[in-house]
């Protein structure tokens, strides 16, 4: 995916406090981890989830003086299993189960990772109170395994929405919006009509990530 309109390491970070459990979804090579760590402090909890072996080595060495961080090597999806993850060719953060996705539509290799659900890691968060969504296309996956935490997580999410990408996936924005609003989420300081009307304006590699809560 290309460039983002938001400044994403910030969007999170107001939320946080000193022992807060944090997920984060799509942790690549463990930047954002390593912010939300050092935000929740040794007495938090930040999940890292990354199903590329060699962004999960990066990410491991990155965060290996934090023990308040903890990584799963998988994807979030709407079920356990497994699936094909197509490589980016320039940057590993473009993989996507979707070789569409890749920037010029094509992989530079693909392998198959593990599947989790949402719903399964979080319930091994301790004190959870925020949850990052970034994988390239798979937003709604990851929702459809996180039917528990929609309904029952009182907290914030940081979801990153790209109409092409969700496209290329099979399914739409409105889509994944309408799984938040079922259970009361609401963009923070805006709205969902609002967060619709952005996405029509924007081009076909762009993105931007919202903030929800409830």
């Amino acid at each position: 995916m290309g460039r983002k309109t938001d400044v994403q390491d910030r969007m999170l970070l107001p939320f946080l406090r000193l022992g807060d459990g944090v997920i984060d979804v799509g942790a690549n090579i463990g930047n954002y981890t390593e912010r939300f760590a050092r935000a929740v402090g040794p007495t938090g909890h930040v999940i890292g989830i990354e199903p590329d072996e060699d962004n999960l080595r990066k990410a491991i060495a990155r965060c290996a003086d934090m023990p308040q961080v903890e990584f799963v090597h998988a994807a979030c999806a709407g079920a356990n299993g497994s699936r094909v993850l197509y490589l980016g060719v320039e940057r590993r953060s473009h993989n996507s189960f979707w070789q569409r996705n890749i920037p010029g539509g094509k992989a530079n290799k693909s392998r198959p990772c593990e599947l989790v659900t949402l719903d399964e890691v979080a319930a091994t968060a301790r004190g959870l109170r925020a949850i990052k969504v970034d994988t390239q296309g798979a937003e709604l996956l990851v929702l459809k395994g996180a039917a528990a935490t929609l309904a029952r997580f009182d907290g914030v999410w940081q979801i990153e929405l790209w109409p092409f990408g969700l496209e290329s996936a099979g399914t739409t924005l409105k889509t994944v919006v309408q799984r938040f609003q079922a259970t009361g989420w609401q963009p923070h300081q805006t709205n969902w009509l609002e967060v619709v009307r952005r996405a029509k304006t924007i081009r076909a590699h762009t993105s931007f990530d919202v903030v929800v809560t409830r």
